[in-house]
Formats: C-alpha cells, sequence, structure tokens
C-alpha cells in the first residue's frame, strides 16, 4: 500500500490477506470478527455452517501530513471493506 500526501511526499507499507475461510490471522494482521455461517456459492459442496473471519490490518502514517490518495495493490484476491485513518 502506498500513501500519498498533499506535499507529494508518500509512505508505505504492507497488509497481509490471512485466509478468512481456515480462521487463522497472519503476522501484520488482527482478527476482527468471526461468524458461524457463510454465503457459499451455489453448487458449493463446502459445509454452510463452517466459520469464517475478518481481519483488520494497519499501515503507520507520516504525523501531520494530510493524505491526499492511498494506492491499494493490484491483487484480485483481496478484497477491502472499509478504510480510515486515525
Amino acid at each position: 500500500v502506498t500513501v500519498t500526501y498533499t506535499d507529494g511526499t508518500t509512505s508505505s507499507g504492507t497488509i497481509t490477506g490471512p485466509d478468512w475461510y481456515n480462521n487463522a490471522a497472519a503476522p501484520g494482521s488482527a482478527l476482527v470478527v468471526t461468524t458461524s455461517h457463510w454465503n457459499r456459492p451455489a453448487g458449493s459442496t463446502l459445509p454452510a455452517d463452517h466459520q469464517v473471519s475478518l481481519y483488520s490490518s494497519s499501515i503507520p502514517l507520516t504525523a501531520g501530513k494530510t493524505i491526499a490518495y492511498v494506492t491499494l495493490p493490484s491483487d484480485n484476491g483481496l478484497h477491502i471493506f472499509a478504510t480510515a485513518v486515525s
């Protein structure tokens, strides 16, 4: 992930995408929530009552700078559901 600030400088960090189906956090991520069921694809032979999880990941920002935009990795398997700055 690359963060571009309004002054043109950048900072970067790595986010990890743990396997949501295996319910195991990866280094650099934290478990947010686990649910007892999932919406499985039509025709799937996998059990509907299998637990799945969502995780959070963070990257450091440069204090005192204003974010202009964030560039995410080009990865079809990565799903970003929300972002926040604090």
